[in-house]
């Protein structure tokens, strides 16, 4: 009787000496604490000007956030883009199959084959070039 007593006794002493919470100042969270980021833009309508004005804005100043903007300013991290765009790399394979075909909307790369009744796959199966080209990064 006394053991089970003596931990609620310490568990309450122990409550007691909570650190006090509004001492130290609010941490401003940024995308740009976190290293490289990744996020996916298509222009779907290439011919939109409204689309066309926002992704010159998301591609070039202010850019993509808000750290650009006065009331943001954040000194410790550059206004912009500290590397230029670059499209990586393919194989000259994956080349050739894109320059050789005429690629429709309806059909933009090679198609990815999935499971059938015939066959049964967990995943789909998809050749070299599915999806197309890679994008600019």
């Amino acid at each position: 009787i006394v053991l089970p007593a003596t931990f609620v006794f310490l568990a309450l002493m122990l409550s007691i000496i909570v650190p006090p919470f509004g001492e130290y100042p609010a941490l401003i969270l940024h995308p740009w604490m976190y290293g490289q980021q990744y996020t996916f833009f298509s222009l779907d309508q290439p011919g939109s000007e409204q689309l066309a004005a926002l992704a010159d804005v998301l591609l070039n100043k202010p850019g993509f956030g808000n750290r650009c903007l006065k009331e943001e300013w954040l000194p410790e991290y550059p206004c912009g883009n500290s590397t230029p765009w670059k499209t990586p790399s393919v194989s000259p394979n994956i080349t050739h199959l894109f320059q050789k075909q005429q690629w429709t909307p309806e059909k933009p790369s090679p198609s990815c084959r999935c499971s059938t009744r015939e066959k049964l796959t967990m995943l789909p199966e998809c050749p070299e070039g599915a999806g197309g080209l890679p994008p600019p990064q």
